[in-house]
């Protein structure tokens, strides 16, 4: 969150922004659409200030902080799997997306530690086959 805060002036313009979907005096919200328009405008390379421009905010309003942050934000959820949401991020949304990576890293985890002891079987049963060979001589 940004430490500079917005006056009554500029929320009232932000407001009137079809792109914003709520703006407090220190965090503004977006809608679902804009953060649809943004993801795909910056996958074409395009700077996120040049994206905020485009789209009707001014960037000395925003803030640098604001819109790298809402940039990393967007990034971190398309990462996560996270569909576009209206706003800001329902609180369970996090918790649930934690625990979903952390099943399935248990399920790797099992995974991996059963291939690990069928390799060793695999590999002691090689080693029994090769000793027979070599006492047949």
């Amino acid at each position: 969150m940004s430490k500079i805060l917005f006056t009554d002036e500029q929320i009232a313009g932000l407001e009137k922004n079809p792109f914003t979907y709520k703006v407090t005096h220190n965090q503004i919200a977006f809608t679902k659409e804009f953060k649809e328009l943004f993801w795909a405008e910056y996958q074409k390379r395009v700077s996120p200030t040049e994206i905020f421009r485009k789209h009707n905010y001014n960037p000395k309003i925003i803030g640098r902080s604001r819109i790298t942050g809402f940039q990393q934000s967007l990034k971190r959820d398309v990462k996560s799997g996270v569909p576009f949401y209206e706003g800001v991020r329902p609180s369970g949304m996090r918790k649930q997306l934690i625990s979903n990576e952390e099943t399935v890293t248990r399920d790797s985890f099992k995974e991996m530690c059963h291939k690990v002891e069928y390799l060793e079987q695999e590999v002691e049963f090689l080693k029994k086959i090769f000793s027979t060979k070599n006492t047949r001589k």
